[in-house]
């Protein structure tokens, strides 16, 4: 499910024209302002920290609460199912709109 939530993201993104790219390792998933690839500490702070905020306030918006800074790592554990994923992308969406 985790990579199905990642990719849907950044799909949100991409569709609204936003540069965005993600990293993901089993459960455990972050997202990043540009585009990637992203493979280090360099690459990591070519991100854009103030788009992060404002993702971070629309998911908030949208009754996600994510790790608020870009650098943290997000979750899904056994408590989430499908209709959570959705949720998530449907309020990336929204939130993507908006900026």
């Amino acid at each position: 499910m985790s990579g199905e939530l990642a990719a849907g993201i950044e799909a949100a993104a991409k569709e609204a024209g936003v540069a965005f790219c993600h990293k993901r390792a089993g459960s455990m998933f972050t997202w990043f302002f540009t585009l990637g690839p992203m493979t280090d500490r360099d690459s990591a702070s070519e991100s854009k920290p103030e788009a992060f905020g404002r993702f971070f306030r629309a998911m908030l918006d949208g009754a996600v609460y994510l790790p608020p800074s870009q650098y943290e790592a997000a979750f899904l554990g056994a408590a989430h199912a499908e209709p959570d994923v959705q949720q998530t992308i449907a309020a990336a969406k929204q939130g993507f709109a908006r900026s």
